[in-house]
């Protein structure tokens, strides 16, 4: 798993560094198959409510990319709601694909009850 930072108007300290890494590390365990991680910060200081922070995660799958985007005041905690956000996609898409192959078992196994005799049924029960 490749993980790449980029921050734009705010320096890049190690514990920040440090902080983003181990974030990105705890989704490997919601999903094996991920081979990049993008994160960018951005800092907005022309906004009348002060100094805005924006989060965004890009996580690529074998076959999907999942985006998360936050802002918040504070650069960690835009940092954990983007955390949290793309841990609850990448949970949906596991449960769907787990939905997805009860689905295909199913319809095996009514596909292969077809083929079975009545009489070998009924001597099973």
């Amino acid at each position: 798993m490749t993980i790449k930072i980029r921050a734009k108007h705010i320096i890049l300290d190690k514990n920040l560094k440090v902080f983003i890494q181990g974030k990105i590390l705890a989704l490997s365990r919601f999903a094996q198959d991920i081979n990049l991680v993008e994160v960018e910060l951005l800092s907005n200081k022309h906004h009348k409510k002060g100094q805005i922070y924006t989060a965004e995660i890009q996580l690529r799958e074998l076959k999907k990319k999942l985006i998360a985007r936050e802002k918040s005041t504070d650069l960690y905690s835009a940092i954990n709601l983007c955390y949290e956000n793309i841990a609850r996609q990448i949970r949906k898409l596991k449960k769907k694909k787990e939905e997805t192959n009860v689905r295909k078992a199913r319809k095996w196994v009514n596909k292969i009850k077809e083929f079975i005799p009545d009489r070998v049924r009924a001597r099973k029960k």
